[in-house]
């Protein structure tokens, strides 16, 4: 009987020893016990369709009861984010039902977000000159979005899905002829759109709204003449335009405009995200055709090389335009 006491004894000993051992009172929720409630961030909605989550720096989450009145705002620096495998640890808030905004790199200069009381008025604003224009290297924002999340006493994970809101875009003008080449010099160019601020839902806010200008003058914050090698003009000079810009959204109207600098007078205004557009159609995303808007949302960077023509009966006219790698036919589906 003793014996049999001394094993049940050592036997209890054991299994509250490993009781401890894996369950244990770090707020771990890679523990053996998770415990807490988080929201998930991932980024994989990229044209490779790859979690690249680790290129997010930090994250500012605005948190809203199920009426939509503000409850608090969390900033989360790199650091936190990777030490806790890109989760945030929401499981201090009372219990019921939140709406949660998040916005990662709006800590840029460049960005403003309004601390709104109701989820209704909550806007991010990129910040401009006077005359509504930007010249400058933007830093990259991503928007998560997430509603009617339940905080209980269970633990539980909620993917929290980003979007990247920012766009690198590259243009290359050419002449047709070497004897005429287009200089940074003798032309400015321009993107035109109506995305600088942006609702609780990530949709830019028209600028006709009274809460502030969202009408927005992005100018090259690089520019440069630059020699390239085509395959039907041979090497030749050529112009280069570089700009950051915000969301692009389908049948936004944002427009690409070339100006001469000593006339002011136009070479081309085009409608860039029809462009775009087109080129949607011919993409494949894991065996699959994107709509227009996955396309804009997923792809972040662009390349228009515009060839003008130097026919002096059809000058500055546009000859050709390739638009990420693909030749579009400009006359036949979008009008300039």
């Amino acid at each position: 009987m003793n014996k049999y006491h001394k094993i049940l004894s050592a036997l209890v000993i054991l299994l509250t020893a490993f009781a401890f051992s894996s369950c244990s009172w770090v707020k771990d929720d890679t523990d053996d016990c998770p415990n807490g409630i988080w929201l998930q961030m991932q980024y994989d909605y990229n044209m490779l369709d790859v979690d690249a989550v680790k290129l997010i720096d930090d994250a500012t989450v605005f948190v809203y009861d199920s009426l939509g009145n503000y409850v608090r705002k969390m900033e989360i620096t790199k650091d936190q984010l990777e030490a806790n495998g890109y989760r945030i640890d929401v499981s201090s808030l009372p219990e019921g039902y939140y709406d949660f905004v998040v916005w990662a790199g709006a800590e840029d200069s460049h960005y403003s977000i309004r601390d709104a009381q109701d989820l209704s008025l909550h806007h991010l604003a990129l910040l401009t000159d006077r005359d509504a224009s930007i010249s400058e290297n933007i830093g990259d924002l991503y928007y998560g979005g997430i509603q009617r999340v339940y905080i209980g006493k269970q633990y539980a994970v909620h993917p929290l899905k980003m979007i990247k809101d920012t766009n690198r875009i590259v243009c290359i003008v050419e002449n047709e002829s070497e004897e005429d080449p287009i200089s940074i010099n003798d032309y400015t160019m321009q993107i035109v759109a109506n995305n600088g601020l942006y609702n609780a839902y990530n949709d830019p806010v028209p600028s006709n709204t009274n809460a502030t200008l969202s009408g927005v003058y992005y100018n090259p914050y690089s520019e440069e003449d630059v020699e390239i090698d085509d395959i039907d003009l041979g090497p030749h000079k050529a112009a280069r335009f570089g700009f950051n810009t915000l969301r692009l959204i389908e049948h936004d109207n944002t427009r690409l405009i070339l100006k001469e600098k000593e006339s002011g007078n136009e070479v081309f205004n085009i409608p860039m995200t029809e462009y775009l557009a087109q080129v949607s159609e011919l993409m494949l995303i894991k065996g699959r055709t994107p709509s227009v808007q996955e396309y804009l949302d997923r792809q972040d960077q662009h390349t228009f090389i515009i060839c003008l023509s130097s026919d002096p009966n059809n000058k500055n006219a546009i000859m050709r335009c390739k638009v990420n790698n693909w030749i579009l036919r400009t006359q036949e589906k979008v009008e300039l």
